[in-house]
């Protein structure tokens, strides 16, 4: 259950970025920090 409200939250977190700055690159490098500061916890 937790991988889920993870994936929620990031898929959250990325819609709100898409509507600030339309920049693939920095999505990607935020899914890349969230994922690594997830799996360093």
């Amino acid at each position: 259950m937790l991988i889920v409200m993870g994936i929620a939250k990031v898929n959250f977190v990325l819609k709100y970025l898409a509507k600030k700055d339309e920049n693939p690159k920095m999505l990607n490098i935020g899914i890349m920090i969230i994922l690594i500061c997830k799996y360093c916890k």
